[in-house]
């Protein structure tokens, strides 16, 4: 990782739907061929990069690997791709609202 030269154990926030309860199996599956090990909240923030400074305060909602670079005062390097014109296209059809 970027911010601390090191992995940082990281917390994946899932929504309650259907969509996660069909597909939470595969998803983790997913995530165990890619050598991910999951762990507790508690045991994630023992990491002494939770305790940095997080100054932050924007209406953008910054991830905290993000959050952790400006803290850090180093450049943020966007790693996100911008959704595909479908999922846009359907945010817009559902939501009436600009992505």
């Amino acid at each position: 990782m970027r911010s601390f030269g090191r992995e940082i154990p990281q917390v994946i926030l899932l929504h309650l739907d259907q969509l996660n309860a069909d597909r939470l199996d595969g998803i983790l599956s997913l995530f165990e061929k890619r050598g991910y090990v999951f762990v507790s909240l508690d045991q994630a923030l023992q990491d002494p990069a939770y305790a940095t400074a997080d100054d932050y305060a924007s209406p953008d909602g910054l991830m905290w690997l993000e959050r952790w670079q400006i803290a850090l005062g180093k450049q943020i390097h966007a790693a996100e791709p911008p959704p595909p014109k479908w999922a846009q296209d359907a945010y817009r059809r559902i939501t009436g609202h600009e992505p």
